[in-house]
């Protein structure tokens, strides 16, 4: 391939880049945040899924409370972490896949091994 042919080759891919248009600073700052959010997600779930353990609820329903105030109310088999464990009686949750966390009392849950099909179907 001659210097000339190398040179219009090379000028032609310049033309292409162009025409696809420059990025902003507003478009690179706002793929960086996205970026950046969605790496803190995974490894937020990460770190989550490698120190904390996972629950299904026994109790029909099981009832996630802050205090004495019920949070959310969640049906008998639903899947929960936890992340946080307290006299053993009081267990810190957080439903996966949404952001609601408290407090379940251990009566109305059992502890679900990493070997169960249950575990890895999260």
């Amino acid at each position: 391939m001659s210097l000339r042919l190398r040179r219009k080759s090379v000028h032609l891919i310049a033309i292409a880049l162009q025409s696809l248009g420059r990025p902003t600073m507003m478009g690179h700052r706002h793929l960086f945040l996205r970026t950046i959010s969605l790496c803190s997600l995974l490894i937020a779930e990460a770190a989550l899924a490698a120190d904390g353990f996972m629950v299904r609820v026994t109790a029909n329903p099981g009832q996630i409370k802050t205090g004495s105030e019920v949070l959310a109310t969640v049906p008998q088999g639903t899947r929960l972490w936890v992340f946080e464990v307290r006299d053993d009686r009081w267990v810190k949750v957080k439903v996966p896949g949404e952001e609601t966390k408290g407090w379940l009392h251990s009566s109305q849950i059992q502890r679900i091994e990493r070997s169960d099909a249950d575990y890895a179907r999260l």
